[in-house]
């Protein structure tokens, strides 16, 4: 049993060592300096241009649902 749990820990982390095999080899990567929430620490964040691009969009996408659904629920103002 001990020799099975060493086995599977060694195997761990040799798969996390392991480069991402979709991953292509040529991307540019673009590192920005970034904040987290509940963070005072800054942390450099390396990210391929497509990959910036695709999440801008889906920042935007949700954006715009977001203000749909306020502009929804708001009702007629008081007094007018």
């Amino acid at each position: 049993m001990k020799i099975l749990v060493q086995f599977l820990g060694a195997l761990s982390i040799v798969g996390c060592a392991a480069p991402a095999a979709d991953a292509p080899k040529s991307a540019a990567l673009q590192c920005t300096r970034e904040t987290p929430t509940g963070s005072n620490l800054p942390v450099t964040r390396c990210r391929s241009v497509e990959d910036m691009a695709r999440e801008k969009g889906s920042v935007e996408t949700a954006d715009d649902a977001l203000g749909r659904s306020r502009s929804m629920y708001r009702g007629p103002v008081p007094g007018q």
